[in-house]
């Protein structure tokens, strides 16, 4: 991503098959040779949508490839319960918002045995060349027409479940239009703009 900001305010692609210093939301990424890895910096009216945008269109080339993801917010897609991406934003305002993108995509490997939680496509039967998703998933977030509200909220796993999000528990409801987690906590909605979300079981 730091490579990325060098381009800015883009439109450009910064790819790599491996990360030696990729980092996620709380810290380093494990980023294994046979992944997709990039980013995207580009200039734009709405950076609060840069997440939902680049997590509608990372799954939109999932699904292409007979899949079905699901997006567990803020920023991760998950395959079942396998988190097979997760998406990085940071956003810089001079002469108008540039936002920056990362995406990471576990394409090969036996991504489970190193992290877990995680899944690869190679794991879930699927052969494909990373260069696959370098290419479409950044040309979607840069030139795709689509309405990012309605295609990420009709993703969202764990919809109706109980869930937690920074030590809160309460029923998932969806998202409100600032991309924000609604929980049903004590009969009300109370909205999250950031946090980690898990599944109660």
């Amino acid at each position: 991503m730091d490579v990325a900001w060098g381009l800015a305010p883009g439109p450009a692609v910064v790819a790599a098959l491996t990360q030696s210093a990729g980092r996620g939301r709380t810290g380093p990424w494990h980023s294994p040779p046979g992944g997709a890895y990039f980013s995207i910096v580009y200039p734009t009216n709405s950076p609060r949508e840069a997440v939902p945008r680049a997590a509608v269109c990372t799954c939109k080339y999932l699904e292409g490839l007979g899949l079905k993801p699901r997006i567990r917010w803020p920023n991760d897609i998950l395959v079942g319960e396998g988190k097979i991406a997760g998406i990085l934003a940071e956003s810089r305002t001079s002469r108008g918002s540039v936002v920056n993108v990362g995406v990471g995509l576990n394409v090969r490997g036996r991504i489970s045995e190193m992290v877990e939680g995680a899944v690869s496509l190679q794991e879930l039967g699927v052969d494909v060349d990373p260069l696959g998703a370098i290419l479409r998933v950044p040309l979607c977030v840069l030139r795709g027409s689509f309405n990012v509200y309605e295609e990420f909220g009709r993703r969202l796993a764990y919809l109706g479940e109980e869930v937690e999000i920074s030590g809160v528990r309460g029923e998932f409801l969806g998202i409100d239009r600032e991309f924000r987690a609604l929980l049903r906590v004590g009969g009300r909605a109370t909205a999250f703009l950031e946090g980690r979300m898990r599944k109660v079981k």
